[in-house]
């Protein structure tokens, strides 16, 4: 494999990474928020449970046959080269809303995100493997998130603009159908060009020099059903998976629940759905980096009680407010969950890539064009592939639960699922209070680092 170190550095690498996800996700958010607050139903489920609940089971089938095998065939930069073309037909199908040709789009952009953001972690973790610094792995986990986050402030203020025109004389707000195709083709326009803008960045990146490359020695079995065996016989991985689960219940939460209770509290309107949203992002962006530094320098702890505590004030007031929500309280409680949200992603994938390095020595692989042809040797490849099994189990439990709540959620009343929601936090809070206890602290002091010793 040619392996180069190219002239961004680790941190630089992230910050193109976070960039570029924000340009392609500027799109797929605010098309995904306009889908969720739809009225429109298929057999008495409305369009948009429909359509992400297809969406994260595609992700799920994704994470169990699909992503490790995908990315263990080439870098985690091509991975995401190749795999995230998907994403733009799913866009158009939410732009142009041909009602069937969403389904199936839907299912395609889910199997792609499970295999490009299995690869985009895992280049996440070869940039902490890099620096062989696992101090800066929350720090650098929260820098990618803010930025990747910055595209639901942009996403759906664009919507929000584009899509908002005032009748005169009418207490509601509305669109005549000429002027909603001609803002429509404009918004496909902007989505467009920046998938464009997103796409060059993700060319720019470099393969960084110590991610190991492709496994293409390791049987294709082996890397299918490793996700079971690490499931089974890792002893860690069962606290992990209940941050996974509740991972999936935050995502069906705000981009289910809470954009559907707007439209109940403000009635249907896109433009105040896109603008609260863009609240939402805002505070993920900005507390995404925050909280990231903040778990790096006092600890995940200190993080994960902040972002619990914003996720259960803002769960509660959203069902005790029931029917009494302002835009002003609505746009406040975004804020409150958007930093709930920042603080349990950094969190969550800061752990992963704490306790599965993409790298287990110290000592950087050769970078001779000799020595970049011959195949890792067995712990080097063990530590990648455990690694990205790791991230693909993630995508693979969390997409699973964000499926399954997207399709019972309009079966369900507001405090049944604000009651999953809190159960599945407190699960979560425990578990991580366990992994911290047993496994994080260890990993915290140098000299046990498993960047510097083979298991």
């Amino acid at each position: 494999m040619d392996e180069h170190k190219g002239c961004l550095g680790p941190e630089g690498s992230v910050v193109v990474l976070g960039f570029a996800f924000c340009f392609v996700y500027l799109a797929f958010n605010g098309a995904q928020n306009l889908q969720t607050s739809s009225t429109e139903t298929i057999g008495g489920v409305k369009l948009g449970d429909w359509s992400l609940g297809l969406m994260y089971l595609g992700n799920t089938v994704s994470g169990i046959a699909i992503a490790a095998p995908a990315c263990a065939r080439t870098t985690d930069r091509n991975a995401i080269l190749y795999w995230i073309l998907a994403i733009p037909l799913f866009i158009a199908a939410n732009v142009v809303y041909p009602k069937y040709a969403l389904l199936p789009a839907s299912v395609l952009a889910g199997i792609s995100s499970g295999v490009h953001i299995t690869a985009a972690f895992g280049y996440l973790s070869s940039c902490v493997a890099w620096r062989a610094a696992p101090e800066k792995t929350a720090w650098l986990t929260g820098v990618f998130y803010s930025l990747m986050q910055t595209s639901q402030i942009l996403g759906n203020l664009a919507s929000s603009v584009m899509l908002h025109t005032h009748h005169h004389g009418s207490v509601n707000d509305t669109v005549s159908t000429d002027d909603d195709n001609t803002n429509m083709r404009w918004l496909a326009v902007l989505y467009v060009t920046s998938c464009i803008v997103g796409y060059a960045l993700f060319f720019a990146l470099p393969n960084l020099p110590r991610e190991t490359g492709a496994l293409t020695h390791v049987p294709l079995l082996a890397k299918i059903t490793g996700m079971a065996r690490l499931v089974l016989r890792d002893r860690r991985m069962p606290l992990l998976v209940l941050l996974f689960v509740f991972s999936g219940f935050k995502q069906n939460f705000l981009f289910g629940i809470f954009t559907k209770q707007i439209t109940a509290e403000l009635g249907h309107s896109d433009k105040d759905v896109g603008y609260i949203m863009a609240s939402f992002g805002g505070a993920d962006a900005v507390g995404s980096a925050l909280l990231g530094l903040l778990a790096s320098r006092a600890g995940g702890g200190v993080v994960v009680a902040l972002s619990s505590v914003c996720c259960a004030v803002g769960s509660m007031l959203l069902v005790v407010w029931e029917h009494e929500h302002t835009f002003a309280s609505l746009s406040g409680l975004a804020v409150v969950l958007g930093l709930g949200d920042a603080g349990w992603n950094a969190i969550i994938v800061s752990t992963l890539s704490t306790l599965y390095p993409k790298e287990r020595r110290k000592t950087p692989p050769a970078t001779s064009a000799a020595a970049s042809d011959v195949a890792p040797d067995d712990g080097d490849s063990d530590a990648v592939l455990q690694s990205m099994l790791c991230f693909s189990t993630y995508i693979f439990f969390q997409s699973g639960t964000t499926g399954v709540a997207f399709l019972y959620q309009s079966y369900a009343t507001l405090l049944v699922l604000i009651a999953v929601f809190m159960a599945s936090l407190l699960c979560a809070v425990i578990s991580y209070t366990w992994l911290a206890h047993r496994h994080l602290p260890k990993l915290r002091a140098p000299e046990a680092s498993p960047l510097l010793h083979d298991s």
